[in-house]
């Protein structure tokens, strides 16, 4: 991971659990779902939870994020 010419690496082992965590709001909503998408795909087995903090999501956003696999929100 590159950022600002700083670089992080960091382990991971194949046994352990991922966990993931956003913010998101109606705006973003898309994007999130995209997200959502590339990590169910490429680390579903391992998956343990993806936390979405809500800044601002409408009850439909808020309860489809909700339905998905290992997807939580929360306020």
């Amino acid at each position: 991971f590159l950022a600002s010419g700083l670089s992080f690496v960091f382990s991971i082992h194949a046994e352990e659990k991922l966990y993931f965590v956003t913010a998101t709001d109606t705006e973003h909503y898309t994007w999130t779902l995209n997200l959502i998408a590339g990590i169910h795909r490429f680390h579903f087995a391992r998956l343990g939870e993806i936390a979405i903090y809500d800044l601002g999501l409408t009850k439909e956003e808020r309860n489809q994020l909700n339905g998905l696999a290992y997807v939580h929100v929360f306020d």
